[in-house]
């Protein structure tokens, strides 16, 4: 972690001898989701924020998860396994969250899985939720026997979409 403005020596959010890893802070600024190796295989964890700051940690996956992605209002609490993507629905009591039993949202074979999308030197998550929780964008297609299908990504679309939607009234 490392101050707003930039200053300062960046420390460690969380210092275990576990591979962390894919953190993402809840919209109220109160909760770290984040994934760990910790129960040995990775699942999705939820943390106070800062940790240790009050509240505890309790874990939300329980077959396998990683890629945690919260949901605008911090109602719900969406992941990704090797079979789809799962959410949780989430609430508050006090300094203390309850997470209901996770759900698919929807099955399918996608290009990353728990992994996400390997690229040298990096790794991104294979999905994104929209911001009302309904709508997803995914790498479908792939097939991780042969190795990963093609990915197209357009620099700069909203320029695209300007000059598309001015000209000649389209």
């Amino acid at each position: 972690m490392v101050a707003a403005d930039g200053r300062g020596k960046p420390e460690p959010i969380l210092n275990t001898p576990y591979d962390e890893s894919a953190g993402a802070i809840a919209p109220d600024g109160r909760w770290l989701a984040y994934s760990s190796d910790e129960t040995g295989r990775r699942e999705v964890f939820v943390t106070s924020f800062p940790p240790g700051a009050g509240g505890g940690k309790w874990q939300i996956s329980d077959g396998g998860g990683a890629q945690p992605k919260w949901s605008r209002d911090g109602r719900e609490l969406f992941f990704r396994t090797d079979e789809g993507v799962m959410s949780a629905r989430m609430s508050v009591e006090g300094a203390s969250l309850r997470a209901s039993k996770p759900d698919y949202v929807f099955r399918g074979s996608f290009l990353g899985g728990t992994r996400g999308l390997l690229l040298p030197g990096y790794n991104f998550p294979d999905y994104d939720v929209s911001g009302d929780g309904r709508r997803f964008v995914v790498f479908s297609g792939g097939d991780r026997k042969r190795g990963a299908s093609r990915a197209r990504v357009v620099l700069n679309w909203f320029d695209e979409l300007k000059r598309l939607t001015t000209a000649g009234g389209r």
